[in-house]
């Protein structure tokens, strides 16, 4: 209870909301204002592969890091030149 008294009392200062941004109200406002033109609302689809019974799971899990690691890569505009050891 001592420590969780002190945790608190470290911890505590005043709020400024004016510190934060909404993130969120931003995105939705953006999306009404993008509808207000008439215009279709921009949608980034990501591929998410369906688990399914039998479905080998470090498989999907090796897949998966592998896409993430060459998108990376794609971004850099680098080519992948070490190849990684399996997990």
């Amino acid at each position: 209870m001592t420590l969780a008294e002190h945790i608190l009392e470290t911890k505590k200062a005043d709020f400024d909301p004016a510190q934060f941004h909404d993130r969120y109200e931003q995105a939705i406002v953006e999306l009404i204002d993008v509808k207000k033109l008439g215009m279709p609302p921009a949608v980034q689809k990501r591929m998410v592969p369906r688990i399914v019974g039998g479905t080998d799971l470090m498989a999907a899990l090796r897949q998966s890091i592998k896409e993430v690691d060459d998108d990376a890569w794609a971004e850099k505009g680098k080519s992948r030149a070490v190849s990684r050891n399996p997990l």
